[in-house]
């Protein structure tokens, strides 16, 4: 169940330029489903994300801001179980250096109508967006049968959460998935029963550039009520591309396990989050005064083509003496490399990036962004190894 817009990078925020996830339609025991797409990159390469970062509250915690339907004239749930469902699934991001706060819990009339559709979802949450930017929006509602919730990610003007509450979906166990996806995780069994499926048994090259592009979550063939006991033991068959029988982990919330076993995330799972949230979530009360207004363009990266372990000069431009981040990413969107905090002086900067490891010969994106995120700016180069 869960994301219909989502998927993404692996270890590492989804940095000022793409933020785009794949298709996955799996069923999942009550057959709960969730589909995840990815934008091409380059249709927002260029593209600042000032306008759909979150903003911490003057609390300092991550707003939320519920959106509930109303059947009949009667909303679907109280503002009590709406509030337990987000802190229930906020339970599993207490890692973060701020805490998610339900800011305020409205409701929407779907007059005669005894459900709202995803598309009519995505449009409600453009609208919201556009009234209420800078915000987490989470919409509950009543969706088609086996559709449990969605997730529209950054940087997008219609990014949110959509949850259907129904009684084949643990709300609160939806939530934290579809919360998993809004910072970038994928789905454990992602591109399973394709070329890009993560091994049982894999080398780093397999676990970083497969499925989800994690390496301490199992190669996973899609779990579900089928093959998951109420004891949380996987009970299937199935055997990956090399004929060797799969050993999924039952617990993992971006699985299709058993809703009652779904109860935590990976090592790396975390750091992920946490790296996302890292660019995403800003305060503005803490904004540097000269970060206001100020811009990032790169003016070259050498060299192009680069190779083998030559360093790489990523040269840019700024507008006034910032600090800046700096990012290397493939074109799937996952993070090869990162420098943040980077002073660079009035007008002008540069950052050398040292490729190591095994990457592949392809395209890859060089992005340069303020510290705050205020501004972006990105350049393809091409690298072979």
């Amino acid at each position: 169940m869960r994301s219909q817009y989502s998927k993404l990078v692996h270890a590492s925020l989804y940095m000022a330029t793409m933020l785009f996830f794949s298709t996955a339609t799996s069923a999942h025991a009550q057959e709960t489903t969730c589909g995840t797409k990815r934008p091409d990159p380059r249709s927002v390469i260029n593209r600042g994300f000032s306008d759909e970062q979150i903003h911490l509250n003057r609390s300092g915690a991550i707003p939320i801001i519920a959106h509930v339907f109303e059947k009949n004239g009667v909303a679907i749930a109280d503002d009590a179980l709406v509030d337990e469902w987000i802190q229930s699934a906020a339970i599993h991001f207490n890692f973060l250096s701020a805490p998610f706060e339900v800011e305020s819990i409205d409701h929407f009339s779907g007059e005669e109508r005894q459900e709202l559709s995803i598309s009519e979802s995505s449009d409600l949450l453009r609208k919201y967006n556009g009234d209420q930017r800078h915000k987490v929006h989470i919409i509950f509602t009543v969706s088609q049968p086996g559709m449990c919730g969605v997730t529209s990610l950054p940087p997008s003007t219609s990014q949110g959460i959509v949850v259907s509450v129904n009684d084949s979906c643990d709300v609160s166990v939806v939530l934290a998935h579809e919360l998993g996806h809004f910072f970038m995780l994928q789905h454990t069994h992602e591109n399973v029963g394709t070329e890009e499926a993560e091994q049982v048994s894999r080398d780093q090259d397999n676990c970083l550039y497969k499925g989800d592009g994690l390496c301490d979550t199992p190669a996973d063939p899609t779990l579900s009520m089928n093959n998951v006991n109420n004891q949380c033991q996987y009970h299937g068959h199935a055997k990956d591309q090399d004929g060797k029988s799969y050993d999924p982990d039952t617990h993992n919330l971006m699985s299709y396990t058993r809703e009652s076993c779904a109860d935590r995330f990976t090592a790396d799972q975390r750091t992920l989050v946490e790296q996302v949230y890292a660019y995403l979530v800003v305060d503005p009360n803490k904004r540097a005064s000269n970060d206001i207004s100020l811009g990032v363009k790169i003016s070259e990266v050498f060299p192009n083509p680069a190779s083998g372990d030559q360093p790489v000069t990523i040269h840019y431009q700024s507008k006034g003496s910032i600090r800046v981040q700096a990012f290397i990413l493939d074109v799937a969107g996952r993070i090869v490399w990162s420098k943040t905090d980077v002073p660079a002086l009035d007008g002008m900067g540069e950052v050398v990036w040292v490729p190591q490891g095994n990457l592949p010969s392809g395209t890859y994106l060089a992005v340069v962004t303020t510290v705050r995120g205020k501004k972006a700016n990105a350049k393809t180069f091409f690298y072979s190894r």
